[in-house]
């Protein structure tokens, strides 16, 4: 009976701590350049897709220190691996060379502060901005100035 209590001991340790280890081994990885970034690809939906753009800005930030800035087009550019390490965070497929695409293919309006707020735009299934139909993402700054 001690062994198979043991046993047990050993397995469940080792069931609760394997996880613990891969992500700690993973961040490590990642922090010294092994493991590229997150890519995302979402087309369902586009508040789906506009988060997951402000995700890979904020990815962005972490591995940079400061959030991309520039036009909408420089922006998308530093996502999609126009960045010192070269790091994708998107999906190429939703690129042009006017920025990253809804899926309407009109490419989005981003615009990002150096304290984090953030705004992503679609214009929707007309293609006009400004207009009722269009998707607005807004994430607010996240560091103070």
């Amino acid at each position: 009976m001690p062994k198979l209590k043991k046993l047990f001991l050993v397995t469940a340790g080792f069931i609760l701590l394997a996880p613990l280890v891969f992500i700690a081994l993973f961040m490590l990885g990642r922090a010294i350049g092994f493991f590229p970034s997150t890519v995302i690809s979402c087309y369902a939906n586009p508040n789906h897709q506009q988060i997951a753009i402000a995700a890979c800005i904020e990815y962005y930030r972490l591995d940079f220190g400061k959030y991309p800035q520039g036009t909408s087009v420089e922006i998308s550019q530093a996502l999609l691996g126009n960045n010192p390490k070269q790091f994708s965070y998107l999906d190429l497929s939703l690129a042009s060379q006017n920025g990253i695409l809804d899926r309407w293919n009109t490419p989005y309006d981003i615009q990002v502060s150096a304290n984090g707020a953030i705004k992503i735009t679609s214009a929707g299934q007309n293609r006009i901005f400004g207009d009722k139909d269009d998707y607005i993402y807004e994430q607010h700054s996240k560091i103070e100035e």
